[in-house]
Parts: structure tokens; C-alpha cells; sequence
């Protein structure tokens, strides 16, 4: 094989190499599975509080029942407050079974000062509270709320003119949909607030609505065939283009002009020890003499005429030497 052609052989596999290093890199960087997600079915959950204050007469408000349609319930007229929580569960899926169990705990809080979580039977005087399975009634008696607010003032040496009546309901919502099964909690908290300012004593209940969205979801793996089938192609690829690379190098170097004259012998022995042998030559022992033009030739020639090529070094050279039938074919390499 020429060295023009070994040397494009070099650049093709260095190419080809590089190539498939870059492909084998990427395809092993590109996942081989993924989890895709469909989402089947949408659920929602809502709390909606709702409340009627019993007022005494009065000429502001000029009835004894406000709700929320008033911006403030002025607890100086307030006897006592109705509190209604509804709970409700809705999916575009179809329902083929719903539970539902309500919780509830109340606390009373001084805003950074104390506060206080009711027991059942604090909550049941305090609030008069009754529970059901989507909802619940508390009614709020403002005198009772007050007496228990001094007694904890009492105890902590404060003196409070705001607080809050903290509730927090807290649902848990066993459905069985055909889109798949929900379990869930939802625990939509509200706070009656009994305030004091510029603009007089009043309360506020807030927030009267909240809502909590979840989804229903199916789950796959999908695996990514082309992915692997690239990895072993570029695999394959790569270790070929190494193959060749290293075949081409390896031939374009023992092939390649050597850089001295003594590294021509050497290789020369190197690469033919099982042919060249060491001798003496007597010059009149051939009467015809033939220089051959490069030792491949004499290689060639010593295996037609299945002879040995005689090595002679002289002082000036190394001659390379096949005799036959008086006629001696030589190829010399100078010293340098």
C-alpha cells in the first residue's frame, strides 16, 4: 500500500473516530426512558363560609340581621353570630362513590401576645359547635368569648382588645371516580376577627371562600429503542475507526521512508531476520554482478530463487547480497 494512500487512510479513521466519539457522547447524554404523564381527570375542592350576625336594634344598620353584605359588624351591637361552613367536592370525571369526614379545631389567638387552641367541650360552650359530614354550624356568643379572653388576660398580666377566633376545618375526601381513585385533604381555614380602631369595635370574617385544585394522573415509561440502537452503532463505529486507525499507523510507520540510513538497515534486519544471513563473500566467487535498485527487489529475487540474502558490512556499507549460478543481484546502503 502506497503512502499517499496511507496517510488519507490516517485522516478518514481520524475523522471517523472523532465522529463516532462525539456520537457515542451524545447518544450516552441522550436518556433512555422517560415518564410521561396524562392527565385523566381535574378535581376540586371548596370550602364556602357564609354568616348571619343578631344584632340588637340600632339605627345604622336599621334591622337586627347583617351578613356579609355589610362592610363591618360593630360588636357593640352584636349579640351573638351564626357561622356556616359547606364543603363540596367537583371532578369532570364521573362519581361513583364520595365520603367525606369533617374535622374542626378552633383556637382564640391575641395577635402576638397568646393564644390558646379550645378543647371539644371549650369549643361546644364557647361556640355552641355542630358538626357534619360537609359542613358545620358554630354560633359565636360574644359575651362567652369575652369572659374567657379576660380570664386569659389575667393569667398573662395583658390587657386585649383585639382577638381572633381561629377555625380551621380540615376534610378528608375518599372518592372513587372513573378516572381513578382520590384521597385528599383539604382544610380551609377562616378567622373572626374582633377589632378595635379609629373606625370603632367591629368584626370581620375572612376569608369566606377558598379552594384547593388536584388532578388525576397516569403514569408511563416510555423507552427510547433508537436511543440504545445508536449507542451500539456509535460503539461499533468507534471501536472499527480505532481498529483501522491503529492498523493504517501501525503500517504507515513501518512503511514510511525512514529518517537515516542506518535506521533503513535496522529496519531492514528488523523485519527480515528469518532470511539475511551474516557472511562473508568472496568477490571472485561470482563472475556477474546485478545492483538491484531497492532491497524489496533482492527480497523478492531471494524467494524466486529460494536463496538466502547474505549481509556483508564493510567500511563504507552494508551490501545485501543473493547468489546464484555465478551470478550475484546486491542492493548497498551507504554509511553515513
Amino acid at each position: 500500500m502506497k503512502i499517499s494512500i496511507l496517510k488519507i487512510a490516517i485522516v478518514v479513521f481520524i475523522i471517523a473516530s472523532t465522529i463516532s466519539a462525539v456520537g457515542l457522547t451524545y447518544a450516552y447524554l441522550t436518556p433512555t426512558e422517560s415518564v410521561e404523564t396524562t392527565i385523566k381527570a381535574i378535581y376540586r375542592h371548596t370550602g364556602s363560609y357564609d354568616y348571619v350576625a343578631h344584632i340588637a336594634p340600632n339605627l345604622i344598620y336599621n334591622r337586627t340581621e347583617v351578613g356579609p353584605d355589610v362592610q363591618r359588624v360593630y360588636t357593640n351591637l352584636l349579640e351573638w353570630m351564626d357561622l356556616y361552613f359547606a364543603y363540596s367536592f367537583v371532578t369532570n370525571a364521573s362519581v361513583i362513590s364520595l365520603d367525606s369526614d369533617l374535622s374542626i379545631k378552633v383556637a382564640i389567638e391575641s395577635p402576638n401576645r397568646w393564644g390558646r387552641e379550645l378543647t371539644a367541650a371549650e369549643a361546644a360552650a364557647l361556640a355552641n359547635l355542630s358538626i357534619g359530614d360537609t359542613g358545620f354550624h358554630l354560633t359565636v356568643n360574644k359575651s362567652s368569648l369575652d369572659a374567657f379572653v379576660k380570664l386569659l388576660d389575667l393569667e398573662t398580666g395583658t390587657s386585649t382588645t383585639e382577638y381572633n377566633l381561629r377555625i380551621t376545618p380540615t376534610v378528608l375526601t375518599s372518592a372513587v371516580t372513573s378516572s381513578g381513585n382520590v384521597q385528599d385533604k383539604f382544610a380551609p381555614e377562616t378567622n373572626v376577627s374582633f377589632k378595635q380602631d379609629t373606625g370603632g369595635r367591629y368584626l370581620t370574617v375572612s376569608p369566606l371562600s377558598s379552594s384547593k385544585e388536584g388532578k388525576l394522573v397516569e403514569t408511563k415509561q416510555v423507552k427510547y429503542e433508537y436511543v440504545v440502537n445508536q449507542r451500539i452503532l456509535f460503539a461499533v463505529s468507534l471501536l472499527a475507526s480505532l481498529a483501522g486507525l491503529a492498523f493504517t499507523g501501525w503500517t504507515y510507520f513501518r512503511k514510511r521512508q525512514p529518517k537515516s540510513r542506518s535506521e533503513l538497515v535496522e529496519r531492514i534486519l528488523s523485519a527480515n531476520r528469518d532470511v539475511i544471513v551474516k557472511a562473508k563473500i568472496d568477490e571472485e566467487e561470482a563472475t556477474k554482478r546485478v545492483e538491484v535498485k531497492d532491497f524489496e527487489e533482492l527480497r523478492k529475487l531471494a524467494e524466486i530463487l529460494a536463496r538466502p540474502i547474505l549481509h556483508t558490512l564493510t567500511d563504507k556499507e552494508h551490501q545485501f547480497s543473493v547468489i546464484d549460478n555465478g551470478t550475484r543481484y546486491t542492493y548497498k546502503i551507504s554509511e553515513e
